[in-house]
C-alpha cells in the first residue's frame, strides 16, 4: 500500500532564494522565512503539500539514493 507524501523537504544552500523561487512558480505563500529554513504553504483553501528548505552546510556532490 502506498504512502502519501505529507511534506517536501529541499537540502540548499540558500533556504529563502530557493523559498522565493518556488512560491512565484507554484503560486505558495511564504509562511515562515529566515536564513536558515523557510516553508511555504498552498494559498488558503488551495490543495497541496508544504515545501520545507533547509540550509545544508555541505554541498553533496552524488545521489544519495540508489538506483
Amino acid at each position: 500500500m502506498p504512502s502519501p507524501i505529507s511534506n517536501i523537504v529541499f537540502d540548499c544552500a540558500d533556504p529563502m532564494a530557493l523559498a522565493e523561487f518556488w512560491a512565484t512558480a507554484v503560486g505558495y505563500q511564504k509562511a515562515h522565512m529566515a536564513p536558515y529554513f523557510s516553508v511555504l504553504a498552498p494559498q488558503p483553501r488551495a490543495t497541496g503539500r508544504a515545501c520545507f528548505s533547509s540550509r545544508c552546510p555541505k554541498p553533496k556532490r552524488a545521489r544519495t539514493a540508489s538506483t
